[in-house]
């Protein structure tokens, strides 16, 4: 069952806990490096690259989200602070292990499909996290319930955050990675965010209106 056991390479849909982390010292407004750049952690160098050949050397924070660049991406987390952004995505419930290292801002450690849609949910319900539940109760002939189980919801941020993130993920929508879906006859609120780990060899989508949330993995 690859949507509760598959562990995979979120790509890019991981960023918007970087930025979630990141909204503790910078705004949507605020400016991102995009350039080049080469980051050391543990004695080790790495150089993140972005997606398009041609990138400006500088982004504001929703752009950089809307548009997934990596370089600044990497930058945020590492102004941010790579344990900030790992105890941020914590608070989401991801069972998979989550490590400090710059390529976390990438998504390189991997998630659980269904945890990841959970954790989505979280920004349009306005700071809760849902319960995951498709079984609510088990009934004899007669309708008397023999076991019950309830949603169990608990607040992981606050209002104000969600609602900046729902307005983060919206340009993702309107004129970022995910702007083709006005194609497809998409012309209502929605929001989401694009992943592609290399090689295209995991490639996500998740997106939500007010009503629904969904998750697309191939």
């Amino acid at each position: 069952n690859r949507i509760s056991q598959a562990r995979r390479q979120p790509g890019s849909t991981f960023k918007p806990f970087v930025f979630l982390a990141g909204l503790e010292r910078f705004t949507p407004a605020s400016r991102l490096s995009n350039r080049p750049q080469v980051v050391e952690h543990d004695g080790r160098r790495w150089e993140p690259r972005n997606f398009e050949r041609e990138s400006v050397p500088e982004l504001s924070l929703r752009q950089a989200l809307a548009h997934s660049a990596n370089r600044a991406a990497v930058y945020l987390a590492m102004q941010t602070g790579l344990e900030a952004v790992v105890a941020t995505a914590e608070r989401f419930g991801f069972s998979t292990r989550l490590r400090p290292l710059p390529a976390i801002a990438l998504g390189a450690f991997e998630v659980i499909p269904l945890e990841l849609a959970r954790a989505y949910c979280t920004f349009p319900a306005g700071g809760m996290a849902p319960f995951p539940l498709s079984l609510k109760a088990v009934v004899n002939e007669a309708g008397e319930v023999l076991e019950r189980r309830h949603m169990k919801i608990q607040r992981v941020i606050s209002p104000a955050a969600a609602f900046i993130m729902n307005s983060l993920l919206a340009s993702v929508v309107t004129e970022g990675t995910a702007a083709s879906l006005a194609k497809h006859g998409i012309n209502f609120p929605a929001a989401g965010k694009t992943g592609t780990t290399d090689n295209s060899r995991d490639a996500w989508f998740v997106g939500y209106t007010p009503e629904l949330l969904a998750l697309v993995w191939v």
